[in-house]
């Protein structure tokens, strides 16, 4: 197990993985913000977030604010929600893929994940239990993209918000949702009535809904 505090970081480059065949319980209190600098790249890799050590409400976050560019792939998440924005001035990339988020006890009406990048990409991701699935923004910057497939997105409870969610920050942004498997959810995909500006285009095709 390891925690970090609200950790200031200075260089361009972090990568944060657990080594093969290990498991790594990371608290998600104690990792609850990570700060980096204009430009900075952030890499977490099989990790696990998981364990309230405190009462504050962003305990339940596993916060990242401040990398231009993140990648976390093959974590798991239990009871907590995923929110990594890139809230520097440079545009850049998210990628979430092959992670695992689970929920029994958050009762909130939350996402499991929310988002905000020039580009995004979701990928292979499973979620499970949540109030809400996936809210994926654009940074307004008139171009980018948003790619959300071959996730399994399962019994969301809240009506009028989907499985898949994209909005704000869309102007000029091209946005592929596909070949996604949506089970029990109350609403399966949807854009939110409030964005603000154009898309170049919204492509919603292949997926698995029930």
């Amino acid at each position: 197990d390891f925690t970090l505090n609200h950790i200031q970081f200075p260089g361009k480059s972090l990568t944060i993985r657990a080594a093969e065949g290990a498991e790594v319980h990371v608290s998600t209190f104690t990792f609850n913000t990570i700060t980096g600098s204009d430009g900075a790249s952030l890499t977490l890799e099989n990790l696990i977030f998981d364990g309230m050590t405190g009462s504050a409400e962003d305990n339940e976050k596993v916060n990242v604010v401040g990398f231009t560019n993140v990648t976390i792939d093959g974590c798991t998440v239990i009871d907590r929600l995923l929110t990594p924005s890139n809230t520097t001035d440079t545009p850049g990339t998210i990628t979430i893929r092959n992670c695992t988020l689970i929920n029994e006890n958050i009762t909130k009406d939350r996402y499991a994940v929310t988002t905000c990048n020039t580009n995004l990409i979701f990928e292979g991701n499973f979620i499970d239990g949540y109030a809400r699935g996936v809210n994926l923004q654009g940074k307004g910057t008139g171009y980018g993209s948003i790619v959300a497939t071959a996730n399994i997105i399962q019994n969301t409870s809240t009506e009028d918000e989907g499985a898949i969610q994209v909005a704000d920050g869309l102007d000029g942004v091209s946005v592929m949702i596909s070949s996604n498997i949506i089970t029990d959810c109350k609403a399966a995909i949807a854009v939110h009535d409030g964005i603000d500006g154009t898309p170049a285009s919204i492509e919603v095709t292949e997926n698995h809904i029930t």
